[in-house]
């Protein structure tokens, strides 16, 4: 059980302590406030170039560009996102839901995996492709100079 839940941020309180002292949106009334990110799932990954930079501890999903009435939850739901779907406060997440949230993470993890080898690979397949027909090509250039000579 300690490794399906081995990734710090499933927990409510380490996602609110990423926030810490750079996160541009500190006013606890602020639909931004470090607490409603942190209940949306989120924690802070926000560096100089993008300071308010956000990802999803379930999805992976990352936003940036916040606007101070921006509606976590909203942005959030955008895109599809189980944690989310599940619509629980963070203390009513129950175990078995912890679960099957890391079991669907899992897979989409998975999913995602294979999408970008299999891109990958047809990528250097094609290239393997346009390499094979160059050599064809050149070879065949090759015999038709030779036999040119051949009959002069």
């Amino acid at each position: 059980m300690d490794s399906v839940f081995k990734n710090a941020y499933w927990s409510y309180e380490e996602r609110l302590k990423s926030f810490g002292k750079t996160w541009p949106f500190k006013e606890e009334s602020s639909p931004c406030s470090p607490a409603e990110m942190a209940a949306s799932g989120f924690y802070f990954v926000g560096n100089r170039k993008e300071p308010d930079l956000v990802r999803c501890f379930y999805c992976l999903r990352e936003l940036d560009g916040w606007e101070p009435s921006d509606i976590p939850q909203e942005e959030h739901a955008r895109k599809k996102c189980s944690f989310m779907e599940l619509s629980k406060g963070h203390a009513e997440v129950t175990v078995l839901d912890g679960l099957q949230l890391e079991a669907e993470r899992r897979i989409a993890i998975l999913e995602s995996e294979y999408q970008m080898q299999k891109e990958a690979f047809l990528q250097l397949a094609e290239e393997a492709r346009t390499e094979m027909m160059g050599l064809i090509e050149k070879t065949a250039q090759k015999r038709k100079s030779r036999s040119r000579k051949k009959r002069t």
